[in-house]
């Protein structure tokens, strides 16, 4: 398995994080629902939370956007 290309910076004020999946048998919408439980499970720690979510589609492309804040600065 060949690791996969993650990319990672700043978008005006916000941080991201990129990486493709490629695959007949991924199951994004689980790596989606595991990602944001994860940040809602660091609410009492960090006070994260989710704010919104969507959905993108160009071409062969599907892209989902997790926005969330958190209170912490070592978050």
């Amino acid at each position: 398995m060949s690791r996969p290309n993650i990319s990672s910076g700043l978008r005006g004020t916000r941080y991201f994080i990129e990486f493709p999946i490629t695959g007949k048998n991924v199951d994004a919408f689980s790596i989606l629902a595991s990602t944001q439980s994860l940040i809602n499970n660091s609410k009492s720690k960090y006070g994260s939370r989710v704010i919104s979510t969507d959905s993108f589609f160009q071409d062969d492309n599907m892209s989902y956007l997790v926005d969330y804040e958190v209170e912490s600065t070592s978050a």
